[in-house]
């Protein structure tokens, strides 16, 4: 028993093992064009032409082309050269690539990129944070991620906010602390123009790109700033009807400062939405749930690393937990109005300043 136990154990770490490896295949071919170029064309390619497509070295090519097809990803068949193999995709799997669903992908060459920085952070002796929020290949994934789930998280703040549709079309002030490259709220400010919008980030690089995003979209109720949304300045404080944050409040050094300094931004009485991880703080119940495995690495690499910035930060990673979050919202001086839960991992808490 204990041999077929060992022997299920190790099948099982192998899997993961490989699993892994082909992962960081099929990111690279994504990252570099070449699922792309299996998705545009119409056609079955050799290898040679998916690297002149994109202008790539055909030998590495082939590489990532033959591990993908190991893995079922990508269909090879014999071309005219016998030395030679025809790669495609039947239709079914171009819609998925196509279909963007699998935004999920830029995680895995930008997460790549920290894993020397993050060993030496580990370590007893070395830095206790490693920002992501200046680190390009980061920020331009999180800003697919966040494009990839904008449309529902609008929706769901629509829905579940109270009176915040009709206040939009009559007209009021709006700010998102930690806007990143600014999705949503672009999106809220063109559809709502009697309404003022503002985008807010800590990161200069995130603030950046959402400045050049939405110089082409002609938004003029639209104001992008860097803030520090653990300091707020004094003028900013009761100046709005409507302040929310996605994915923000765990990866503050101060997550209780931050939601304290936050509410300065409200009018009395107006309404705050905060979207998180809706998970459980306990890993063994999230243990038995799908896709938790994968919070906790991502939350590794990226979410414990931008608010772990002393001994004294909480460092909450993403998975704090539904029962905690609204702890803290309480523990801040906010009511909670409604808690919604939504897709697979998500939650909005919809809070009022009291």
């Amino acid at each position: 028993m204990a041999t077929e136990e060992s022997k299920a154990f190790k099948d099982k770490v192998m899997e993961t093992i490989n699993q892994s490896l082909v992962g960081m295949a099929l990111g690279m071919a994504s990252e570099v064009g070449i699922i792309d170029a299996l998705v545009q064309s119409d056609k079955a390619m050799t290898s040679y032409e998916v690297a002149g497509s994109k202008q790539l070295k055909e030998r590495y090519v082939r590489e990532l082309l033959n591990c993908l097809v190991c893995a079922h990803i990508v269909d090879a068949e014999k071309a005219d050269d016998l030395h030679l193999y025809r790669y495609s995709m039947s239709e079914t799997k171009k819609s998925v690539f196509a279909a963007n669903s699998l935004h999920f992908l830029g995680f895995i060459c930008s997460t790549a990129a920290r894993f020397q920085p993050l060993m030496e952070c580990i370590q007893r002796d070395g830095p206790y944070d490693l920002p992501y929020n200046e680190a390009p290949a980061v920020v331009r994934t999180i800003g697919a991620h966040s494009d990839s789930k904008a449309s529902t998280e609008m929706d769901i703040m629509l829905q579940y906010v109270p009176g915040l549709k009709e206040n939009l079309e009559n007209g009021i002030k709006v700010i998102e602390c930690g806007c990143g490259t600014a999705i949503l709220i672009s999106r809220l400010a063109q559809q709502f123009p009697n309404s003022t919008f503002t985008g807010s980030d800590n990161s200069k690089l995130s603030i950046q790109q959402a400045k050049l995003a939405a110089s082409a979209l002609n938004v003029p109720n639209l104001n992008l700033i860097q803030l520090d949304a653990l300091n707020i300045p004094g003028d900013f404080h009761s100046q709005y009807d409507f302040v929310f944050v996605i994915d923000v409040i765990h990866d503050l050094a101060n997550p209780k400062r931050g939601l304290a300094e936050i509410k300065k931004l409200l009018k009395p009485g107006s309404y705050f939405a905060m979207i998180e991880i809706g998970v459980d703080s306990d890993v063994l119940v999230n243990r038995d749930v799908p896709g938790r495995d994968s919070l906790y690495s991502l939350s590794t690499f990226i979410c414990v690393p931008q608010a772990y910035v002393s001994e004294e930060s909480p460092g909450l990673g993403c998975c704090w937990g539904v029962d905690t979050a609204r702890r803290y919202i309480h523990e801040a001086g906010y009511k909670v109005v409604g808690q919604h839960p939504y897709q697979e991992h998500f939650i909005v808490f919809v809070c009022q300043a009291i």
